[in-house]
């Protein structure tokens, strides 16, 4: 990372930000082999650090459902998946019949 101090103060000062936007974006753009795939890497380790959930991909087919999956994994201690199913109702008609709720 190094002469990339300013650079990574910048973007993990904006990862601190509680005024944080979620219209921020921000795009590295360099020469194969310059580094970017490290600092994107240090980023996204970075960011978990400070309770982010960070993806990391390959811009190949199925990129979109590898990075649905790693964000599912990484913050499955957020959210409560366990719906719970309740009988609703049962009656006896012609046929029966039988009636279910799911929180």
């Amino acid at each position: 990372m190094a002469g990339r101090a300013q650079m990574i103060d910048d973007l993990l000062t904006t990862l601190d930000n509680p005024d944080n936007s979620p219209d921020r974006c921000t795009m590295f753009v360099g020469a194969r082999g310059s580094g970017k795939t490290a600092l994107i890497t240090y980023l996204a380790q970075e960011a978990r650090a400070r309770g982010w959930i960070a993806s990391n991909v390959t811009a190949t087919k199925g990129m979109l459902e590898d990075i649905f999956q790693q964000a599912s994994a990484a913050s499955s201690h957020l959210i409560d998946d366990a719906s719970s199913v309740h009988l609703a109702s049962v009656s006896v008609a012609a046929l029966g019949g039988v009636d279910f709720t799911r929180d």
